[in-house]
């Protein structure tokens, strides 16, 4: 890992793990097996950027299945619970689009016109891959999925309506959300760029259950946009950084790096690390891991 360092939303929140960072950027590895959630998440983006292209619901399906039908379903066929729940979430895929497609107006001017001069294209703000210097040694970077007008910054999510802790499941999903790195750094990026957001929110398409139909909620994240909010993030932003440099900088050839404990098994499973951290970098443990695969061009 060479500097300046290319930092994106993904690191700063696999930065919570020290040794999950050392094994992801340092070392480069991933799992053979391509996170289930993540290869789901997206092809339910590039069905929603294909209806603010303008494209029928047909082509936006059509976009969505070249995703899914990409993933190696024979790595997982000995995880049942990994397989059955892949099944089921590719066979809700239509759904989730037509209940987007339904419940959302279809007006592409509502999409932020990007003149060229801040993503280096011209044309609809969609998937724009962004970069800007924060220090000597770090650049901040990321994609964007969507500018509306405004301007505005919506974020697509999928999840199930499952309540916890006596709290409403919508209060407690947007109470979680609202903490979660990548809205305060697309925030601080758009400030650079005099784009500071208005309004920051979710769209939030909702698994069926039963006999529950999928539906779309639209969530707001009012506290990004506050100054109050803002302030912290640039305090917190800062502190990440600084770790993560002196990190880097200071012991890339040490290992392994601090590991938390709380993140080895979270609610979609266990952390692809966790093998090569209980057992070492075993013959039969390194047949699990391959390169990680680069999604940001400016860190190719």
């Amino acid at each position: 890992m060479n500097f300046p360092l290319y930092i994106d939303a993904s690191m700063l929140k696999d930065w919570e793990c020290r040794e999950f960072f050392r094994q992801r950027y340092i070392l480069n590895r991933d799992t053979k097996a391509p996170n289930i959630y993540y290869q789901y998440g997206t092809a339910i983006h590039k069905a929603v950027e294909s209806f603010w292209q303008g494209k029928t619901f047909e082509q936006a399906i059509a976009d969505a299945y070249v995703i899914t039908s990409a993933y190696p379903v024979e790595l997982i066929k000995h995880n049942v619970y990994q397989s059955n729940k892949w099944m089921e979430m590719v066979e809700q895929l239509p759904d989730l689009v037509a209940c987007y497609y339904d419940q959302t107006e279809q007006d592409v001017s509502l999409v932020q016109q990007d003149m060229g001069a801040d993503f280096g294209r011209p044309g609809p703000m969609l998937e724009c891959e962004w970069h800007y210097p924060y220090s000597d040694d770090v650049i901040l970077c990321g994609r964007i999925d969507r500018i509306m007008v405004g301007p505005e910054l919506p974020d697509i999510k999928t999840a199930s309506e499952i309540a916890s802790g006596g709290v409403p499941w919508k209060t407690g999903y947007q109470r979680g959300k609202m903490v979660e790195i990548q809205f305060g750094l697309y925030d601080w990026y758009l400030q650079q760029i005099s784009m500071a957001p208005r309004r920051v929110y979710l769209e939030v398409l909702i698994k069926g259950y039963k006999s529950k139909p999928c539906r779309l909620e639209i969530i707001d994240l009012p506290y990004v946009t506050t100054e109050a909010y803002r302030e912290r993030f640039k305090q917190q932003l800062a502190w990440k950084v600084a770790e993560i440099v002196d990190y880097v900088r200071e012991h890339q050839q040490e290992k392994p790096w601090p590991m938390s404990q709380q993140l080895c098994q979270t609610k979609y499973g266990e952390c692809p690390m966790l093998d090569v951290c209980l057992h070492g970098e075993q013959p039969k443990i390194m047949e699990k891991y391959v390169e990680r695969i680069e999604h940001l061009e400016v860190r190719k």
